[in-house]
């Protein structure tokens, strides 16, 4: 598929309009510490000092066609407490519902973007593990 850089280095536009932004994910909750599973912040440069107990996974976000999200977690960014605790299953639960960030929704062309607790089914690619999150309803 042909795409084009934008004004942004972390937005691609392609030519059936979705959108991709790569982020940095925390992993974890807050309300625990970040202990649990889940999600503490999504950001394109979030405060990492403090999330220090948290897991940080460099993550591309692309918005599908039905409005779903789809997080790409970028393996090599990845270490072995990380991968052991979220990706070593089938599933990738939330624990708590997590509103997403209104500078992430913005940049792909959401006005905003609830991720319900839930199970959701992990995929592993070459270089990512990769999870969708729908559209709420």
């Amino acid at each position: 598929m042909v795409t084009m850089q934008t004004h942004s280095k972390f937005i691609r536009k392609t030519v059936v309009n979705r959108a991709q932004v790569m982020t940095v994910t925390i992993l974890g909750l807050i309300t625990k510490k970040c202990e649990g599973r889940g999600i503490c912040a999504v950001g394109i440069d979030p405060p990492l000092d403090q999330f220090d107990a948290c897991h940080e996974v460099r993550t591309k976000i692309s918005l599908n066609e039905d409005g779903a999200l789809s997080f790409h977690f970028i393996k090599a960014s990845c270490k072995d407490c990380t991968i052991n605790k979220y990706f070593s299953q089938d599933t990738f639960t939330i624990e708590e519902a997590f509103s997403m960030p209104a500078d992430i929704t913005h940049l792909l062309g959401l006005d905003n973007f609830l991720i319900d607790a839930g199970e959701y089914e992990l995929f592993e690619a070459k270089q990512s593990y990769c999870v969708i999150f729908p559209a709420a309803s």
